[in-house]
Order: C-alpha cells, then structure tokens, then sequence
C-alpha cells in the first residue's frame, strides 16, 4: 500500500508519505484489521485519542477468517470519520466532566481510602486513579519535586486532584 511503518503501538501506526507539485507530504495513518467484520478501538478512550484521531486517515484491512488473505480495503479521511469520532466524544465526555466535578470535592481522606494513608504517594498510586486520562508530561508536570513529597504536603491542597497529583513521587 506504500506506508511507511509508524512509531510504537501508542503513536503513529502508519505514515502515507507522497508528492503533490515540487512538494513531499507525510500524514499519520491509523490502521485498523479485522476478519469478521468490525473493529475495535483502544481500550481505554480518552480525549487525547479523539484528538489523535481527527488527525489521522484510516485504513481498515478486511481479511479472510484465517487473517491471511487480504479481501478488501476502506480508506477514509478525516472528515469522513467525524461523525463516529463526534459520537465517541459525546459518550465520554460526561465521563471527564463528573471526574472534574467530584475531583474537586473530595480530599486527603479519599485519597486514603483508594491509594492508603502513605507518608508519599508513587506514580503508580496516581496512575491507578487517572489511568491513560493524563499524559506522561501531565504526570511529571504535577510533581513538585522528583524522588517524594510529604504527606504533610499533600493535606496543603483541596480537591482530589491536587491531593493525589501533588503527592506523585518515586517515577
């Protein structure tokens, strides 16, 4: 199909690079197979996979049962994939909506009932919380300092978010 191979399973799967006049373009392709009809998206949907997918061209591979006879191809770009990506969005979004709302009522005390009361708190302790929602710069970015903080530290804070986010230590 002349792709060239993408990043790691997390980034890019495919690039479409091509000419248009004297010009070279290169565009992010994501690529999706199935044998039985359909197919599936991440796991774990979050925000920056609707983003991530506003910018890609799809190429959807359609094989035989066996998976290894290619029967047919569907190419379709962006603006052919809003209305799906739109409703994806619509779906979760009340998700990111009442976790905003009810990180901001909760405190230390939730924080110790989901993680246990810790002098410091890991990045796995957050990550068991928030998951794929944050992104790894997100995570080092609500870290104040890089090897711990107090738990002391912590109390400091209202809301959910900044308890947990401010006590991420040990990466």
């Amino acid at each position: 199909m002349g792709l060239r191979a993408g990043e790691a399973r997390s980034g890019v799967d495919a690039f479409l690079d091509f000419n248009s006049g004297d010009s070279k373009y290169s565009t992010p392709v994501e690529l999706k197979s199935t044998t039985v009809g359909s197919v599936s998206t991440a796991r774990d949907v979050g925000l920056g996979h609707i983003e991530k997918w506003r910018s890609r061209v799809w190429l959807f591979g359609f094989y035989d049962a066996s998976g290894t006879v290619l029967k047919s191809v569907l190419t379709l770009g962006p603006n052919d994939m809003e209305p799906w990506i739109s409703r994806i969005e619509r779906y979760i979004a009340p998700d990111f909506l009442i976790g905003e709302r009810v990180s901001t009522k909760l405190g230390i005390d939730d924080v110790h009932v989901i993680c246990g009361e810790k002098e410091t708190y890991t990045l796995e302790d957050a990550r068991a919380i928030y998951k794929r929602q944050w992104s790894e710069s997100r995570y080092s970015s609500e870290m104040d300092i890089e090897t711990a903080i107090a738990h002391a530290r912590c109390c400091e804070y209202s809301g959910f978010a900044h308890a947990i986010s401010t006590t991420v230590v040990q990466r």
